[in-house]
Parts: C-alpha cells; structure tokens; sequence
C-alpha cells in the first residue's frame, strides 16, 4: 500500500513538472517565431515600395503631375535643390520583401524615351525604421561601339547593322527577363506566385541569355554596348520608415534640368495605416 501511495505521488509530481514547464516552451517557441518576423521588413509594416521619377528645372514655378506625396518631400528639401519647377516622368510600384536578403529591380521610363533600371536593397533595420540601398543606372545606349575582328569585317554594311539591332534587342530582351524572374522568385517567396510561376520566368530569362550568346557568336565576337546596364548614376544607402517619401538622389542631365527619384514604403494595398 504504501509502495503504490509512493508511486502515484512520484507520477503526480512528474506532471506537475511537465505541465510547469510547457509555458516556457511555449514561449521559447513564440519567440523564435517573433524573431523570423523581425528578420522581414512586414515586421514593420512595410510590404512595397513605391518608385518616382521626375525630371528638376531650374526655371519655372508650377509643377507637372508630380504626385502630393512627392511634391511635399521635394518641398522639404527645397533649402537643399536648386529647383523650382518638377515634371512627373514616371512611377511604379512593387511589392517587397520576404526577407531582408531579397531586393526588388524595375524600371523606369526616363527623357528621350530613354529606360532606367533600379534596385531596391533591404540591409537591416534600426530604430523602427528600414535601411535601404537604392540604386539606379541607365541602360545601355542604342548606338553600339563595335568591337571588330576578321569574321566581322567581312560583313556588309547592311548585315551589321541588322546584326547590331538584333543583339540589342536580345540585350534588353535579356535584361528585362532577368528583372521579371527575380521579381517571380520575390512573389513566390512571398505566397503571392507559385513556384512554376517561377519556373516559367526562369527559363525565359535562360532562352533571353542563350539568345544573345548565339548572336555573339555569329559575329566572330562580342560587341559592347557600353555594358548591359548602363553606368551607375545614383546609389544611395539611407533609412526608410513606413509611409515616409525619401528623395534618395539628382542625376545632372543636360543644361539645367536633373532626374530626381523618390522612394516610398508602403504597406500592403488597401491596408488602412
């Protein structure tokens, strides 16, 4: 009798010892989980960003389209541009991030027609605020600088040319499915695209590749379009709080006009902040 008081008291006091340290696991559990979420800008609140391009003058005194949110950050550094007059050129909006390791890319349409690709970096937060690194170059030029050999010289005039405007309509071709697949891959990553959505993106980005590589080929050579990207003409790492409109840089254009571009973090759309 008292061998068996013994072992129920042994097995109540096993429980209580189990049940005592569940909460603790629990909340061991809980905080791994909050610490994934810290690890995302959505820990923030921030799920997109928004890009604007516009194009500074320094004559004038009435802006063209720029949207409010532009016009106030613009006005709030007005002690520190020369400009007076803006002129929207254009704007778009991506949704961003599954981690702080995954950057958004896009473009943007410029003067001239001329096409600007930028990059949206997320490297870290501090005091309820996201660090960014946003870049932006302008793509490559239409006119090629041919880098001639043997096989190529004994080209016609014609055939070149049409070489020359094939290849760089593989080079854009190619650019442009390089930023969809890694737009495609950020949305999976995200839950908002499944991964054959992915897939697709990928292999057309692989086709674009193998595309210019043959018509590289074909040519004895390579033919330099001054890079595939452009130069660099803004890269500026700053930080960004939830709903906050940066202007992140000025590019000098000819004369007395400048590109400014302006970031915005967002929140999910038709999210109520």
């Amino acid at each position: 009798m008292i061998r068996h008081y013994r072992s129920a008291v042994a097995a109540l006091a096993l429980m209580l010892i189990t049940l005592a340290s569940l909460p603790a696991g629990l909340a061991a559990q809980q905080s791994r989980a909050s610490a994934g979420r810290e690890k995302s800008p959505a820990a923030l609140g921030i799920h997109g960003f928004s890009v604007i391009l516009v194009v500074g003058h320094i004559q004038g005194t009435s802006s063209e389209n720029v949207p409010d949110v532009a016009k106030k950050a613009l006005n709030d550094m007005r002690d520190f541009l020369p400009y007076k007059r803006y002129q929207l050129l254009d704007a778009a909006w991506m949704l961003c991030c599954a981690s702080y390791k995954s950057g958004v890319t896009g473009k943007v349409r410029g003067p001239n027609e001329r096409d600007y690709t930028y990059q949206v970096d997320p490297i870290g937060m501090a005091d309820s605020k996201l660090n960014v690194r946003f870049s932006m170059r302008e793509m490559h030029d239409i006119t090629p600088i041919a880098t001639r050999n043997a096989k190529n010289e004994k080209l016609s005039d014609s055939a070149r040319l049409e070489h020359s405007r094939q290849l760089y309509e593989a080079i854009r071709e190619r650019d442009e499915a390089e930023a969809a697949s890694r737009n495609a891959k950020q949305k999976v990553d995200v839950g908002l695209l499944g991964p054959g959505d992915a897939e697709a993106a990928a292999l057309r980005y692989r086709r674009a590749t193998q595309r210019v590589e043959d018509l590289q080929h074909l040519a004895g050579g390579r033919t330099n379009y001054g890079g595939t990207s452009g130069h660099n003409i803004m890269d500026s790492t700053f930080s960004i709080a939830l709903g906050e409109t940066v202007v992140v840089g000025t590019s000098r254009l000819n004369g007395d006009q400048a590109l400014i571009a302006l970031l915005t973090a967002a929140a999910k759309p038709g999210v109520a902040r």
